[in-house]
């Protein structure tokens, strides 16, 4: 099946150390393995009911309460069990961001809360720790949902303050960090 992102794949580097923040079922890291074969590939995100959200997957569309929340990451797990290039991160961006050095990354993928407040602070967080050369992308750009949003405004806000290129393709933002 076509997912809007497989262009990536044509960018993004190979044999790379990566992150994923916001895994929710894992398959989009599943692509990743398959595509990038990387070294080493983060899965951060909390896993964690959030009612308050009631219009996301995670807040009620499709994640009831915590025990389902429990039993997606326990599937993530699961799937991922095996394989040695993965380490699971259940914790916020904002708290793995701080178990990385500067310079560590090839890319990072942002697909965790998408409210302008989080994505500005993933953008803030991860972008020292992309090396030169690397990318920050992330998906649901000039997507308009019940985030309101807010990954555009930050995005665009991030690019200007930094003087950063920004492209565009399928909803997915791609920031290449220059030397």
């Amino acid at each position: 099946m076509q997912d809007k992102r497989d262009f990536l794949f044509d960018i993004l580097p190979k044999n790379c150390i990566c992150a994923e923040i916001g895994v929710w079922k894992g398959e989009f890291s599943q692509k990743i393995l398959n595509h990038l074969n990387p070294k080493k590939l983060y899965l951060i995100d909390k896993w964690r009911f959030e009612s308050k959200y009631d219009h996301s997957w995670y807040g009620g569309l499709e994640a009831k309460n915590q025990q389902d929340m429990n039993d997606i990451y326990d599937k993530v797990v699961q799937k991922f069990r095996f394989e040695t290039r993965i380490k699971i991160l259940a914790m916020t961006s904002s708290d793995a961001s701080a178990t990385f050095s500067e310079n560590y990354f090839d890319f990072v993928y942002i697909d965790g809360n998408h409210l302008y407040e989080f994505v500005k602070q993933d953008l803030e967080l991860f972008y020292s720790k992309i090396k030169n050369d690397g990318f920050i992308v992330g998906d649901d750009y000039g997507v308009n949902g019940w985030w309101n949003d807010g990954i555009t405004k930050a995005v665009n806000e991030f690019v200007e303050t930094n003087l950063l290129i920004l492209s565009v393709k399928n909803n997915q933002f791609i920031i290449e960090k220059g030397k």
